[in-house]
């Protein structure tokens, strides 16, 4: 599917003594991408070019080359991007002059080479298709039940105990008849859900997810 990243990250490469500093991370719409921006132009106040770019769904992509010459800074960022089939991540490379012109084809490149090496710090996610699933069953089938998800690896999202219980959880969707046919086996009958298709991912313990299935 796509890859996102997790948490945000920072590193910092020196091109003929200009600094440039790059920062990722992840982002789920156009205006967290706007903010996150905004307030990397407050903490780097004084640099000469705070150029970035970012991808959100298939046709959402947006770059700013800050200043620098047309195409040789916010492009580079957004074909790395593109190139690792990154989607809903923001890439900024900050740009400290060094007192020594790079060239258009210098400046692609260290631009390049920044986007790439914040990259390589962070941990990525590779996204797959989910199913969100809710069933409802009573309270006695409970610990099978719940078995039987944690051994397929499924993530429960939530435990809603009431006159039946209804338990809203994550499976692949690969896995999503297989453990739909055991849990019938465990209740004794055919079952009927209420799903809804995401594209996600299970790391550190919870479901993350950005965007739906045609994103």
């Amino acid at each position: 599917m796509f890859k996102t990243i997790y948490g945000e990250y920072e590193s910092e490469i020196v091109e003929k003594k200009s600094k440039f500093i790059g920062k990722v991370k992840a982002i789920g719409t156009e205006l967290e991408a706007k903010e996150y921006i905004s307030t990397q132009r407050k903490i780097y106040y004084d640099a000469r070019h705070i150029v970035y770019g970012y991808i959100l769904g298939k046709e959402e992509k947006r770059y700013s080359d800050d200043g620098e010459p047309s195409l040789t800074a916010g492009v580079p960022i957004l074909k790395i991007l593109e190139h690792g089939n990154f989607f809903y991540t923001i890439v900024i490379v900050v740009r400290y002059f060094g007192g020594i012109l790079l060239g258009t084809g210098g400046l692609s490149r260290a631009y390049s080479l920044a986007a790439q090496k914040v990259l390589e710090q962070a941990i990525i996610l590779e996204n797959e298709e989910y199913e969100r699933v809710a069933i409802n069953f009573r309270y006695e089938f409970f610990s099978k039940i719940n078995n039987e998800l944690r051994k397929n690896n499924c993530y429960v999202e939530e435990i809603i105990y009431d006159t039946e219980v209804r338990v809203i959880f994550y499976v692949r969707e690969n896995f999503y008849d297989n453990i739909l046919e055991k849990i019938g086996e465990i209740l004794g009958k055919k079952i009927f859900t209420e799903k809804v298709k995401v594209i996600g991912t299970i790391y550190d313990k919870k479901f993350i997810s950005y965007g739906d299935r045609n994103g």
